[in-house]
């Protein structure tokens, strides 16, 4: 029995969908890192060799291509998420999972086993799947060092490979370390490329904006250059904390770190990009992931003041160990605030979007912070607008349940916090004028 025979049983996916998901990928949203090592024609020659009896594809090659369909399975024909075939996602992403035994059993940490852990980082991300996102993220950093790709610019890797460096290699790599970077902060894992980053031998790509760019390809430049600068930013962050013994020292000097994230979105002007791409959900995904990418470091460095001895592998997400000042503030109105455009404005798909926005980028501390900073602020009069941002959040997680019934509950029970954080708030009003 094949490994592609395995991995469907009971999913039927015609040869005329994955031919259409395919070039929707390709056309419209080929985002993924280090794509440019994944050949396109054979990736669209796969749904009729699956049909051909002697033709037998190793498992690395059917995870990419599964990946594939899934991310093409939303697009319909053009760049909008609205297709009626992304209810085949949960589908393809059971097909990567059942073919992942088969390819653990056979990978050597080749370029193409190498893709397929990079692949599988970010699809198990938007499955709500955070244990397989680090241990596939892991697995791609483990392959890039046995691949020599952490040394592209040294005289010794074209000697070790036999192939030259491009600049969409070291744009991989790059990307590679920023995902590291953000995992050490958010889930409080060792980082894996990060401690030897001082022995990198990857020079930055050549990028410009000022050269004709193909559709789509300015927002996708822009997201490369504000990640890399954060990227800076959070090394120097880590840097940081190694010297610090309390929380007020550790808040004093992290606070300065966060201005210059709120500096870059303004120097790149991330809001009026979004404002130029509410037509398109391709852009606007890409943007959204920047805010998100963003703010939540802030909220995350911000909380690292509270635990600066702590190894826990477990991530502590409680607003208590978030400091109240006016960047953690801000930073939670910004994500609640994009939050409610992502569900109810431009209305992505629910189950995906509600996994990277409460999964991946653990909002629902943004949230948790900004109920709280309303419950215990001196003058609740100056919460209105919070109250107000707290039900449109609440607003965008009942609009998901049109799509996705699953989250009725947690529309509910938002619900009911916000009621809660408005009767104390108004009780504090009440008191304070009597």
């Amino acid at each position: 029995m094949g490994h592609n025979t395995i991995a469907t049983e009971g999913i039927d996916i015609s040869l005329d969908k994955a031919r259409t998901w395919i070039h929707n990928y390709f056309t419209y949203s080929p985002t993924e890192t280090f794509l440019s090592l994944v050949d396109r024609k054979t990736i669209e020659l796969i749904p009729d060799m699956l049909l051909m009896r002697h033709v037998t594809l190793d498992p690395c090659i059917l995870i990419i291509y599964y990946v594939i369909l899934w991310r093409g399975c939303y697009i319909l024909n053009t760049r909008s998420f609205h297709s009626p075939d992304g209810r085949y996602a949960r589908k393809l992403y059971l097909c990567c999972l059942r073919t992942m035994p088969c390819w653990q059993k056979e990978a050597t940490g080749s370029i193409t086993d190498f893709i397929a852990a990079i692949f599988m980082t970010g699809i198990a991300t938007e499955s709500y799947d955070f244990e397989m996102s680090l241990e596939m993220h892991q697995l791609a950093c483990e392959y890039a060092k046995g691949l020599q790709m952490h040394s592209l610019d040294s005289n010794d890797y074209f000697v070790a490979t036999g192939c030259p460096s491009t600049d969409e290699d070291r744009k991989g790599m790059w990307e590679l370390i920023q995902t590291d970077l953000f995992y050490h902060l958010i889930y409080n894992k060792p980082a894996t490329l990060y401690p030897s980053l001082d022995k990198w031998q990857v020079n930055l790509p050549w990028l410009s904006l000022d050269l004709p760019p193909e559709k789509g390809a300015q927002v996708s430049t822009i997201s490369f250059l504000f990640r890399s600068r954060l990227a800076f930013i959070l090394i120097r962050f880590f840097q940081t904390l190694e010297g610090l013994e309390n929380e007020s020292e550790a808040v004093e000097a992290i606070e300065p770190l966060c201005h210059e994230i709120e500096i870059l979105f303004d120097e790149w002007g991330i809001e009026d990009w979004i404002e130029r791409s509410s037509d398109d959900h391709m852009d606007l995904w890409i943007l959204a992931s920047l805010v998100l990418t963003g703010y939540t470091s802030i909220i995350f460095m911000l909380r690292k003041a509270t635990l600066l001895k702590s190894n826990s592998p477990v991530p502590v997400c409680t607003d208590n160990n978030v400091p109240r000042t006016d960047f953690s503030t801000r930073a939670s109105r910004r994500i609640l605030d994009l939050t409610y455009n992502m569900l109810h404005v431009w209305k992505f798909p629910a189950a995906e979007a509600i996994s990277y926005i409460l999964g991946a980028y653990r909002a629902h501390t943004a949230y948790a912070h900004l109920a709280s900073n309303a419950m215990n602020a001196p003058n609740p009069g100056d919460m209105i607008e919070d109250l107000h941002l707290l039900d449109r959040v609440a607003q965008g997680i009942e609009t998901a349940t049109e799509q996705e019934s699953d989250f009725l509950p947690l529309a509910r029970e938002m619900k009911r916090i916000n009621a809660q954080v408005k009767e104390k708030v108004n009780g504090t009003k009440s008191a304070r004028s009597t």
